[in-house]
């Protein structure tokens, strides 16, 4: 993905106007005019920020955190995410902000900004929209199988009530907005009036209750499912399930209760993680393609987890985690097959969304084809797809469903970043902090989720190439590698990120099943079973963002890495060495 922020959109934050031209809100004051003067100032920042990714979602300006609300709009990825566009200035006060991606096409994978979408300011979120995702509906709260078709995007509203002795009281809601596509504005997003849809936290649990996901809840008594985020009474972490025919009115359905009497051992050390909250669900039905069974998957983000070292594994290595678990839902109960998982072993991963992306493949088809998406591919006998295409409908509209509504893949982005390490050198540079991942397209193979790069090796390289010469917002550095595991077992190939100081950033070791990222002295490792291991290692470093694929994508290991101060990057070279 390429950072191409409009000029109308850099300065999209004088905090008494909540939007300018593009997006529109129904509860909008009236427009400002956007301060040139700052935007000017923005964009010296961003040519002066050597830091800055071409490929990768940030902030134009601020903090940036969880993805949410991910949807595909024709042949367009759509990508919300947590947005403080004024920090370090103020007090934490979280919206949600909005790029858009090409999947096909000349300019695919390249990034476009658009203003923020969603704004704390009702007396249901007055301190935070926080995270929550999207679906494709109609008019009438159905899946969107015919031409009328709109976003139903559910978030958390945060409020924050001081009560005596100084002390804070949290207050947390679930929240439904509707966006709807306009030709000339861009998106209009309109709160529900009657919000909150979920007021407060579900019996047994705490004010902790928060990052709601809906999925067609295929094979249910419902049309949708939400489950929720949560910490029980007991301050230990749970996921709340919730129903619905409408997407209005939710009945509790209970606690999500785990059955792991015929579970198999994950990767982790745990069949179930412990922790004190349980952060960012998601909840979807995938079609294993090695076994042929339709599971359902459930990733949670476990905190509180202490580390644990096994055979040279540090498992549990960062200060919030993230993995999954692999198994059926019936009713409440989730039978786990396949124990947790971590989804990546990086310093810098958390809080990943997840959508249906069976119709990228479909589209990357189309586009091979004919080069350009034509317009009858979108088609149906009934007539064109209207402009709103959630990932959740694309592909049942484009493709027979089964009954169980599994996907045939899945598009994730993860936050490169953790809560409360906002401390990084691009702040004081730039004024901005943290990435996205770059999109990743996830498949499930013997129950184990096996992640590759949306964007090709071809256009990652091509994007590399580009961002050398970009001189608007750049230059940008980019590097791609394809390391081969060597044929020796006692052998590594080490890959070295150097500045032009001469300074060692990061350091990638390849061997034969096993897999480590060292930066400052930090060093993470992930084993690869030898059967994964035919395929080459992949590397991606972007400005400040390392990602690391192996074992045919069933390790991820996702970092931050900086130069030293008033270096840039110099080279990324490879080395063959014995252990």
């Amino acid at each position: 993905m390429h950072f191409r922020p409009r000029l109308g959109d850099i300065d999209y934050y004088s905090r008494s106007c909540p939007t300018i031209s593009g997006d529109q809100s129904s509860d909008a004051t009236p427009i400002r005019k956007v301060n040139l003067q700052r935007q000017t100032a923005t964009i010296g920042a961003m040519k002066a920020n050597s830091m800055r990714p071409f490929l990768h979602v940030t902030p134009i300006q601020g903090r940036l955190n969880d993805p949410n609300g991910l949807c595909i709009v024709g042949n367009t990825l759509h990508i919300f995410y947590q947005h403080d566009p004024v920090f370090p200035r103020t007090p934490k006060r979280t919206g949600w902000a909005r790029a858009s991606v090409p999947i096909t096409g000349k300019n695919a994978w390249r990034i476009t900004h658009h203003p923020d979408s969603l704004y704390p300011g009702h007396p249901y979120d007055m301190q935070g929209c926080y995270s929550g995702n999207a679906v494709g509906v109609n008019e009438n709260g159905r899946n969107n199988k015919d031409n009328k078709d709109s976003l139903a995007i559910f978030y958390t509203g945060n409020v924050k009530v001081p009560v005596e002795n100084g002390k804070i009281r949290r207050r947390t809601t679930q929240n439904l907005v509707r966006a709807t596509h306009d030709p000339v504005v861009g998106m209009e997003f309109r709160h529900y009036p009657e919000n909150p849809v979920i007021d407060g936290p579900a019996p047994g649990f705490t004010e902790h209750f928060r990052d709601p996901m809906v999925t067609r809840d295929y094979g249910g008594k419902r049309r949708w499912r939400m489950v929720i985020g949560a910490q029980r009474n007991d301050l230990t972490g749970g996921i709340a399930l919730y129903r619905s025919d409408d997407l209005v009115h939710w009945a509790y359905e209970g606690e999500l209760i785990f059955d792991v009497n015929s579970a198999q051992s994950g990767s982790a050390p745990d069949i179930l993680p412990r922790g004190y909250m349980w952060e960012c669900p998601n909840l979807f039905r995938m079609h294993d393609r090695s076994t042929g069974e339709d599971l359902d998957v459930l990733v949670m983000c476990p905190q509180g987890l202490s580390e644990r070292r096994i055979n040279g594994v540090r498992h549990y290595a960062s200060s919030d985690q993230c993995g999954y678990i692999v198994g059926k839902l019936e009713g409440t109960t989730f039978s786990v097959i396949r124990g947790f998982s971590e989804l990546d072993y990086g310093h810098t991963f958390y809080a990943p969304q997840f959508a249906d992306g069976s119709c990228i493949a479909d589209l990357q088809e189309v586009n091979k084809k004919t080069d350009v998406l034509k317009e009858e591919s979108l088609s149906d006998q009934s007539g064109p797809v209207d402009n709103f295409r959630s990932s959740e409908s694309a592909y049942y509209r484009r493709r027979p469903r089964q009954d169980s509504g599994a996907w045939d893949s899945a598009v994730m982005l993860g936050w490169m970043g953790l809560p409360d390490a906002d401390d990084a050198p691009t702040v004081s540079a730039a004024g901005w902090v943290h990435s996205l991942t770059m999109p990743r397209r996830v498949v499930l193979r013997d129950h184990r989720l096996i992640q590759s790069f949306l964007p090709d090796v071809g256009t990652i390289r091509s994007c590399a190439a580009e961002a050398a010469k970009v001189d608007n917002y750049g230059p940008f550095w980019v590097q791609h590698r394809e390391v081969a595991a060597p044929s020796d077992s006692d052998a590594v190939h080490s890959v070295f990120l150097t500045d032009t100081g001469g300074n060692q950033a990061a350091r990638i070791d390849v061997g034969r099943s096993r897999v480590s990222v060292e930066i400052n002295g930090d060093v993470r490792v992930a084993d690869v079973d030898t059967e994964y291991m035919q395929g080459a290692t992949s590397i991606v470093v972007d400005g400040c963002t390392l990602e690391v694929l192996a074992g045919g994508g069933q390790i991820a290991l996702s970092s931050m890495v900086y130069p030293s101060e008033g270096e840039t990057w110099c080279e990324l070279h490879e080395e063959a060495s014995s252990m």
